[in-house]
């Protein structure tokens, strides 16, 4: 097993270097995952745990060792699906015949860390990228595939791909720069992250359940939802967010959530609709496991709307045309 290497977020100083000392790639919306084949085919996670039972499909016999770099993903019909339907394949580790049709595990390659008897992290990245093509062709799977490059001639055209023309199944790009080595962790001047910007949506405050350690004598874990249609008389749950606040936020949360409490269950209450609280997410997908049909990415408050009337929160509909 080899450490993994991170990526930083971007930041202006790296936007301000010549673009063609980098290369840039998709960030997909999967998870992170090393195959070493030094004794016998694994796969690893980023915390180091064996799921190679979770991914049966993507265990290949080769004579050659190898070790790949890269994220799992499930893809179907030749379309990559959202990471919701890869939550129903992790830390499983009896897959059943059903779920590997349903929802195959796809392997997108970026890097190759051993390959053909030598270790290749000494390597630059156009270097081992060179080996990566060179090992991929003889390397035949319906299972695994590259990690496009993605062409670009400044940061304006990168950063209009970013803004415009990625799909739900891609959190953002990932800059690289051609010269690094492949490095344990969070090296500078490297590997670095651009997200695309988060949604940012207004929802109504349905839910609240008490914290836990030094949260457990407040009311920290919130559940919003929106209106179903244009009556505007039903709420339907859309996602949590427990993070996002200050701790004079949650103060006041934790007060109006006991003024405003319609019923208890344990320790969960639900609430009278009058709270609107602005949302930021970075992802949002079709779900079938939940109420709404939909399931938002990492959910965090990004405003109390204090000021703001609940009739002016949007639609399950407008939601689910975030989804492209």
């Amino acid at each position: 097993f080899n450490s993994f290497m991170l990526a930083k977020p971007i930041d202006d100083k790296i936007l301000t270097q010549e673009p063609k000392e980098f290369i840039a790639e998709y960030k997909w919306d999967g998870i992170r995952a090393q195959i070493n084949t030094s004794q016998k085919f694994k796969i690893f996670s980023r915390n180091s745990e064996d799921i190679t039972n979770s991914f049966p499909e993507l265990i290949m016999k080769n004579d050659n060792h190898y070790d790949l770099d890269g994220e799992i993903v499930i893809k179907k019909e030749n379309k990559i699906l959202s990471f919701n339907n890869l939550q129903k394949r992790i830390r499983r580790k009896n897959v059943s015949k059903n779920l590997l049709v349903d929802y195959p595990a796809h392997f997108i390659a970026y890097d190759i860390i051993y390959f053909n008897g030598k270790k290749c992290t000494n390597l630059s990245l156009l270097e081992r990228k060179k080996l990566f093509n060179k090992f991929f062709s003889y390397f035949s799977s319906r299972n695994y595939s590259l990690s496009p490059i993605i062409p670009f001639s400044n940061w304006e055209c990168l950063e209009s791909i970013k803004s415009n023309s990625l799909n739900n199944h891609i959190e953002g790009l990932m800059v690289k720069r051609s010269s690094s080595l492949y490095e344990k962790g969070r090296v500078s001047n490297s590997w670095y992250k651009w997200k695309r910007k988060p949604f940012i949506i207004d929802f109504i405050l349905i839910y609240a359940q008490r914290g836990h350690g030094k949260r457990s004598s407040f009311y920290s874990d919130f559940t919003f939802g929106c209106w179903v249609d244009n009556g505007l008389k039903e709420l339907v749950p859309v996602g949590k967010a427990y993070s996002g606040f200050t701790n004079d936020e949650l103060d006041k949360l934790d007060r109006w959530v006991r003024s405003n409490t319609v019923e208890k269950f344990g320790p969960v209450r639900s609430l009278k609709p009058g709270l609107v609280i602005e949302v930021a997410f970075d992802n949002i997908n079709f779900s079938e496991r939940h109420k709404s049909g939909v399931a938002l990415r990492f959910p965090r408050f990004n405003r109390i709307r204090w000021d703001k009337p609940i009739e002016d929160v949007c639609i399950l509909q407008d939601i689910k045309s975030l989804i492209n």
